[in-house]
């Protein structure tokens, strides 16, 4: 024979349990146990997608502040450097044309100095906002 032994097949176990009751060894699943799992499986399917899409648009969302308070910094840099802008409002084109900017100045009481106040908003979205206050003759 070699290496290997012969195995005699013996009877399946369910079929030796339930030897003389009416109980027959049927392989399957019922009509109801599918149903259940569907249920179940459908359940899970629709919770992921769910959460991937409340998750996708708080990201677009987050990404989109983020864009407008690093433009308004740029701005307000570029204010500081070459002055007060000529006019009080305009957008980022060509790159972020869809971001647009509004510039205004007040007086704080103090002699020279002014409030300055940057707002860039999207033209769907939340609004960005910064003040500073700078000496100006």
């Amino acid at each position: 024979m070699g290496m290997f032994k012969e195995v005699k097949s013996q009877k399946p176990a369910l079929e030796c349990i339930y030897r003389g009751s009416k109980v027959k060894n049927n392989e399957g699943f019922t009509l109801l146990e599918v149903i259940v799992a569907l249920a179940i499986l459908s359940g899970v399917i629709i919770t992921a997608i769910v959460t991937l899409n409340y998750h996708i648009g708080v990201t677009d969302r987050v990404k989109n502040i983020t864009t407008a308070t690093l433009l308004a910094k740029g701005k307000i840099e570029e204010i500081n450097i070459f002055g007060a802008p000529s006019v009080n409002e305009g957008n980022f084109a060509p790159y972020f044309a869809e971001f647009h900017w509004t510039y205004r100045t007040e007086d704080t009481g103090f002699q020279g100095i002014k409030k300055i106040s940057l707002t860039v908003n999207r033209e769907k979205g939340e609004a960005v906002s910064i003040e500073t206050y700078r000496r100006m003759k």
